[in-house]
């Protein structure tokens, strides 16, 4: 498995960088000479042989080559790091190189690579990286005209004066702060570059088909975008007997809105969302996800704030929607994730038989403390709290949705029920994932799932660990301005 350096997992902690920064380059290699590329140990003994004559002391290095015959491995520096990969069938190599002393000189640890490889040619791209940071960073992108490497999102891509004309490049790496490491193959480039909120890139991948990233992280997949969306939207939908308005917090790719439009009985859908920007981009480079959603008639945009939106409407809807990024993220997005949102949402935005549906982030049975906040925080304010999830195989992971609704139980909604509703609006025929038979899966839990779920929403003690365990990640809303300002003395 090719080995792609990683910032976090490169940077030791107790090293002191005066600046804060970190500098990164990249070191591309065309027309190797292939009889200096036979194993891990000759490259080794290369390599360190030209840092020697170069006056660059070696900490220590580890390489392996794998399966494919790729040759991969790290280098360790004072202060830094070098991630290394050679291809011997197509003569090449990618190095990503890592810098946190700024006093690499990097002019002389390039030519030396180069030098001792025997390449022919040779391309350099240097970053000026933003301020180093404790939390993981993730990454996408290599500017490589023809070999892999790795370029981490955390830098800022309209700096990269000599990003390939072509916009061609071979794989994109999308990191986990666990450790993990997910690439994909890449056809094209569609986009790249940074919004006023986000770092996104859309690229044509042979595995996926168009992949959307958003600040390193894959959102959305051509291949199983549907999986994500018939799951988020239609339990909500059909277990609704007449839905007429919906609102999405969220717009994303417009996948959402097509999913509701599906219904004939809805009159009105409105899609919130801060980036403008963004939506744009989708609307001309995911057509197949949309499906001209954003133009709809029935569909009316508005880019702002979802609470701000929902504070200064009088507006009640029947399904409402929030399909934002995650709720350990900084940000305006954390309010939508609180029991004070929830009960806001009950009393002054939906009708009497609403219902509001939630992503709620990767639900993973091995670390289970963060997955029940959204649960709990519903349970506060409605009657009927239904958590599910499916595996969405692009995410790497089972992803988790959460419905609410004083009316409407999905816990106890039945196979056949949906199935009637399917039939009788007619949409049998545009659903590729979802179905009545499909929902009780969904909803089942792992042993290990339901009693955390149990401990979370009924012992005491427990709940008050799980709120400590989370109080890192989620900003307490001022429950008091919002009192104020809404002038609801009731909420208790």
């Amino acid at each position: 498995m090719t080995t792609v350096l990683n910032i976090d997992s490169t940077i030791n902690p107790n090293i002191q960088n005066n600046n804060n920064t970190i500098k990164q380059a990249f070191l591309e290699l065309l027309n190797i000479d292939p009889s200096l590329i036979i194993n891990p140990q000759t490259i080794d003994q290369l390599l360190r042989q030209g840092f020697h004559q170069c006056g660059i002391e070696v900490i220590s290095s580890s390489f392996n080559q794998d399966d494919y015959k790729v040759i991969c491995g790290t280098i360790r520096l004072h202060q830094s790091q070098i991630g290394i990969h050679l291809w011997p069938e197509t003569q090449s190599a990618s190095i990503s190189i890592l810098d946190t002393s700024n006093h690499l000189n990097f002019e002389a640890l390039t030519a030396a690579i180069s030098t001792q490889l025997g390449a022919t040619n040779s391309y350099v791209y240097q970053i000026q990286a933003n301020p180093l940071i404790t939390e993981t960073n993730t990454g996408v992108a290599t500017p490589s005209p023809n070999v892999a490497g790795n370029l981490q999102m955390s830098c800022n891509l309209s700096k990269m004066k000599q990003f390939p004309k072509d916009n061609t490049l071979d794989w994109v790496y999308e990191y986990d702060e666990a450790g993990e490491q997910h690439q994909y193959k890449v056809k094209e480039i569609l986009a790249i570059g940074e919004t006023q909120y986000q770092q996104y890139a859309i690229l044509d991948t042979y595995a996926f088909g168009a992949l959307l990233f958003l600040d390193g992280y894959v959102q959305s997949a051509q291949k199983d975008e549907h999986i994500y969306h018939e799951c988020l939207i239609q339990p909500a939908m059909l277990a609704h007997p007449a839905p007429k308005k919906a609102l999405v917090i969220g717009a994303g790719e417009g996948a959402t809105a097509r999913e509701i439009l599906y219904h004939p009985s809805i009159e009105r859908v409105v899609l919130i969302d801060l980036d403008e920007e963004l939506i744009n981009l989708c609307d001309k480079y995911l057509t197949t996800f949309h499906r001209g959603a954003f133009h709809h008639p029935k569909v009316e945009l508005a880019f702002q704030d979802g609470y701000s939106y929902l504070e200064n409407t009088n507006e009640r809807f029947d399904i409402i929607v929030i399909d934002v990024v995650d709720a350990i993220e900084e940000g305006p997005a954390q309010k939508l994730y609180t029991r004070e949102f929830y009960h806001f949402l009950k009393t002054k935005c939906l009708t009497e038989n609403g219902i509001v549906v939630v992503q709620s982030m990767e639900m993973n049975d091995v670390d289970l403390n963060d997955d029940w906040h959204v649960h709990r925080e519903m349970s506060q304010s409605f009657n009927h709290v239904c958590s599910y999830a499916t595996f969405v195989p692009s995410f790497w992971s089972k992803w988790r949705y959460t419905i609410a609704s004083d009316a409407i139980d999905l816990n106890v909604v039945t196979q056949e029920q949906l199935d009637a509703a399917i039939q009788q609006r007619g949409i049998e025929n545009k659903l590729n994932f979802f179905s009545g038979e499909v929902f009780p899966s969904l909803r089942g839990l792992s042993k290990q799932a339901r009693l955390s779920l149990t401990q979370v929403l009924n012992n005491p003690d427990n709940l008050q660990q799980h709120e400590a365990d989370i109080s890192k990640h989620f900003i307490d809303w001022d429950l008091d301005a919002y009192l104020e300002s809404t002038k609801q003395k009731d909420l208790d």
